[in-house]
């Protein structure tokens, strides 16, 4: 489905993505992990049309993008739930789910305001504040928005980045098996985590970032076991447990 092919992006001076080569097949859960500053933001930056990249190439069911603009990235099908959320605190928790939808609210409203109903089945939390303003939210329950916002696009790939960013642990299992349930659906989810264990858990394939570069790849099962894995992303106590077991 996704293909991505050996891709650079520069900030400025600054080399950030370094030869990126990985592909995520339809239907299927992909995580990448790594420490901040991998690289790993920016590669969905720069998928989502927010960066442009100097070399490479993206590729999307066949059609390859050419440093297009994120609304015709969307158009294509491709959906960025970004760092942070980035909500639209003062507007209502129905219209940033509605702005989801955007480049088809001209020509289908009346749809459009349907598949809210169909958002709220998912995250049945968000109904009784529809009419709140958004940043009146938990973190949680606006994690929740972005989601369900990021949906509205009827993406082919969604790319979620740091869902679990500032949550308290049950919320990150919430927010985890939800992306689960959205796999079941046929959503196709490609999840950047500095969580290594919780992406881990629903990830079909994981790939390690380090410095702009892919530098590990392989099944979940396989990843937990490697050394440099455990000391780097899965921490001392998962180290101990490996040995225990």
């Amino acid at each position: 489905m996704l293909y991505v092919n050996n891709l650079h992006t520069w900030h400025s001076w600054n080399h950030a993505l370094k030869g990126i080569t990985f592909h995520v097949p339809p239907g299927s859960i992909v995580a990448i992990v790594g420490a901040n500053g991998a690289g790993k933001s920016t590669l969905l930056g720069t998928l989502a049309g927010v960066y442009r990249f100097s070399q490479g190439e993206i590729t999307l069911d066949g059609e390859i993008s050419k440093n297009m603009p994120p609304e015709k990235v969307v158009r294509q099908g491709i959906c960025l739930v970004p760092e942070g959320r980035q909500i639209f605190e003062s507007l209502t928790v129905e219209d940033n789910i509605i702005l989801g939808a955007y480049h088809r609210w001209g020509k289908n409203h009346n749809s459009v305001r349907e598949e809210v109903q169909k958002v709220l089945e998912i995250f049945p939390a968000l109904a009784p504040r529809l009419k709140d303003h958004a940043g009146g939210l938990s973190g949680g329950m606006q994690q929740m928005l972005a989601i369900g916002r990021g949906l509205m696009a009827k993406p082919k790939v969604m790319l979620l980045d740091e869902p679990s960013l500032g949550l308290a642990p049950l919320l990150v299992k919430e927010i985890f098996s939800t992306i689960l349930d959205l796999k079941k659906n046929g959503t196709t989810i490609l999840l950047v985590e500095q969580n290594a264990r919780a992406a881990m858990e629903v990830a079909d394939w994981v790939y390690v970032m380090d410095h702009g570069n892919i530098v590990l790849e392989g099944n979940p099962t396989e990843l937990k076991k490697d050394l440099r894995v455990q000391q780097a992303y899965l921490g001392r106590g998962y180290i101990q447990e490996a040995i225990a077991d």
